[in-house]
């Protein structure tokens, strides 16, 4: 599929090379491979989740740590109309990446 073979997307079993090669970028660039962690650390999600107001879909990897969470995800989304979490088996964080067709 193009998905496998198209360089703006992450490759679903990401090589020690590719890892390297994209921390250089990030260097090269002058960014910071935490910048959006950084970012997410002053952004309360489990508030804003709250503001939801529209159907939620939750979409996890099976094997993605913080999956065990959905429940306590779900249930911030207190002003939903609807919500759902769905789980890919097999995948983990990336799953927009690793899974981009069925997503």
């Amino acid at each position: 599929s193009r998905l496998e073979s198209d360089p703006e997307h992450s490759p679903v079993k990401p090589t020690q090379s590719w890892i390297d090669r994209l921390n250089t970028a990030y260097a090269e660039a002058g960014r910071s491979r935490m910048q959006a962690l950084t970012a997410l650390k002053s952004f309360d999600v489990m508030a804003r989740l709250k503001q939801v107001t529209c159907p939620v879909q939750v979409v996890y990897g099976e094997l993605f740590l913080y999956r065990k969470h959905s429940d306590l995800v779900l249930a911030s989304c207190e002003r939903a109309c609807s919500k759902e979490v769905q789980v890919l088996s097999g995948y983990r964080f990336h799953v927009t990446w690793e899974a981009a067709v069925e997503v």
